[in-house]
């Protein structure tokens, strides 16, 4: 393992054995069970480090349902331990500013923001039948984010996963509600959809046939992995930056006149998920 590597795994497991530095919660305030089973895998965090394969990790974390009340986690029934929550920044938790950005920007190819807080989840007594990376981990954005070698795995809670039925063949269409931006006066709208069983580029290309043709028009009909562009356009449209994340994120990014549209796509264990935010000028 090379000495990036080796930097990056002692700070993750530095920030367990020290991650009390700021505020210890005993226990979650939620009163609900909030239930995590759909996750990625991520590329290696760093090209020269040590490779594992997506198949191999998949075989660890394949079918694991975690789920976490106010004082219990619990992993597939396999996996039950009492825990407490320890807070603290991402600048603390992994030792410097370089590295938390190295995870942020990590992090946000898959949608989920860093802000200011990291929460490690830790059991209370040594779990029976619980070895890592299950007895440590931490939540980001209300995802679980797992630590295993040169990669990390996300898991995102299913209560961010609210189906409504689009049509009779496809179940899987979702759209968030829409939520103030950083700015009062204006709206960021988000929409999201899960193509099942569905590769990156297949589900490129069923999302850009979904589309009007007035909004079709700007997509390119045939893209390929890890080829990065930028398309000048018209009537309305500026131009579009198709941006790769490795093989298995593609973040595409159009400028029109009358404000900017971002469309994530991320392949992970079971289909694609495709993130659409639209930012008014």
């Amino acid at each position: 393992m090379n000495k990036v590597l080796a930097f990056l795994s002692a700070c993750f497991f530095s920030a367990m054995v020290n991650a009390g530095v700021e505020n210890d919660t005993a226990s979650s305030t939620e009163n609900e069970t909030l239930t995590w089973r759909n996750y990625v895998i991520s590329e290696p965090i760093t090209p020269e480090g040590e490779y594992v394969t997506k198949e191999s990790i998949s075989e660890l974390f394949k079918g694991k349902v975690i789920s976490i009340d106010k004082t219990t986690v619990n992993v597939s029934e396999e996996c039950r331990y009492k825990y407490n929550i320890k807070n603290t920044t991402p600048i603390l938790y992994w030792h410097s500013e370089k590295t938390a950005k190295l995870y942020s920007d990590l992090l946000y190819g898959y949608n989920i923001r860093l802000n200011n807080l990291v929460s490690l989840i830790i059991p209370k007594a040594t779990p029976s039948g619980c070895d890592y990376p299950f007895s440590y981990f931490i939540r980001v954005d209300n995802s679980l984010i797992f630590y295993l070698k040169n990669r990390i795995i996300i898991y995102r809670s299913d209560s961010e996963i609210k189906y409504t039925r689009k049509n009779s063949f496809d179940d899987n269409f979702r759209v968030l509600k829409k939520k103030p931006s950083i700015q009062a006066d204006e709206y960021e709208q988000v929409k999201e959809v899960f193509y099942q069983e569905m590769d990156l580029l297949n589900s490129y290309k069923k999302y850009r046939d979904s589309l009007q043709i007035d909004y079709k028009k700007y997509l390119l009909d045939t893209i390929f992995t890890n080829e990065n562009l930028t398309k000048k356009c018209d009537d309305g449209c500026i131009e579009v930056d198709y941006k790769w994340s490795g093989p298995h994120v593609l973040i595409i990014k159009q400028d029109f006149n009358g404000g900017e549209t971002e469309i994530h796509f991320i392949d992970e264990t079971h289909g694609t998920r495709i993130i659409t935010k639209s930012y008014p000028d």
